[in-house]
């Protein structure tokens, strides 16, 4: 009996180890591109970066090709988060940053929005142009603010009016 538990436990302990070898494998070696010392920092302000965290990733057309290295809150009450992109990478300096998220409740990550001008966003440089998360409690608000307008026809607050009036004359 003694012998059947000590085995029991070492297996045990074994498909542990082997389990978390495994979970460490998957996420140590994938392989993003410029998350090496490679590459470049890119600094982007923001109103608000809810749920953005050090280590999200940087898509540029879906394909990831960074890494948010930090972020701070900048004398302006502005978020600065550090970009660090892959050296072959060329952002024009019309480029843009949107928070977005995997899903509902995703993961947040970093959209870039390629421009169209001719001058890159120098190494160290900041982009001009940026979209702040959208929070799920502001995108509900909204929903149930349309959704009551429609209810209500539109006249939220006020008196609700016929659809149409018809205009009689007054006798005399």
């Amino acid at each position: 009996m003694k012998d059947r538990m000590d085995r029991e436990i070492w297996v045990g302990v074994l498909v542990l180890a082997l389990g978390t070898g495994v979970m460490g494998g998957v996420y140590g070696f994938r392989a993003v591109e410029g998350e090496g010392n490679d590459g470049y920092a890119v600094v982007a302000r923001f109103n608000r970066s809810d749920g953005l965290v050090r280590g999200a990733e940087v898509r540029l057309a879906g394909v990831p090709v960074g890494r948010v290295r930090g972020h701070v809150l900048s004398e302006h009450y502005q978020v600065a988060v550090t970009l660090h992109m892959a050296a072959h990478i060329v952002l024009p300096e019309d480029s843009a940053a949107a928070i977005h998220s995997d899903g509902l409740l995703g993961p947040k990550f970093i959209e870039i929005l390629p421009g169209g001008s001719e001058r890159a966003i120098p190494p160290g440089g900041t982009m001009r142009y940026t979209q702040d998360a959208i929070l799920l409690d502001d995108l509900l608000e909204r929903i149930l603010a349309r959704v009551r307008m429609r209810a209500t026809g539109g006249n939220e607050g006020r008196e609700r009016r016929p659809a149409a009036a018809v205009m009689v004359p007054l006798e005399q």
